[in-house]
């Protein structure tokens, strides 16, 4: 079986290693940070991550300049999951104070 045209086990990799660090890291599949498969990734950890109560882990997505915060799909992909969005600045604070506080304790541990 295959998803976004590559083998499960070679995306589930790639969903691992882009959960340690980002693009230049993952080895199972090779993208750049612009490619629309790419996105795909980002958004299915942040989901896994989300069901698994650790937070949407693309709230630490940001835009470069301007406003740093999580672009449109952030959002979209918050309400898909059964969020609220009207209030987009609560829904991402409240989203990525979970990773924080979730990552930081698996750091003490």
């Amino acid at each position: 079986m295959t998803v976004h045209g590559y083998p499960d086990t070679l995306w589930g990799g790639a969903k691992e290693e882009a959960k340690a660090d980002l693009v230049p890291q993952i080895k199972a599949i090779s993208f750049l940070a612009t490619d629309q498969q790419f996105f795909f990734l980002l958004r299915e950890i942040s989901a896994d991550e989300y069901r698994a109560d650790r937070g949407m882990l693309t709230a630490v997505v940001v835009h470069k300049a301007g406003d740093y915060k999580p672009g449109p799909g952030f959002f979209d992909l918050a309400r898909g999951l059964g969020l609220t969005v009207a209030d987009t600045d609560r829904i991402w604070i409240e989203q990525i104070n979970k990773v924080h506080d979730y990552w930081n304790a698996q750091q003490l541990s």
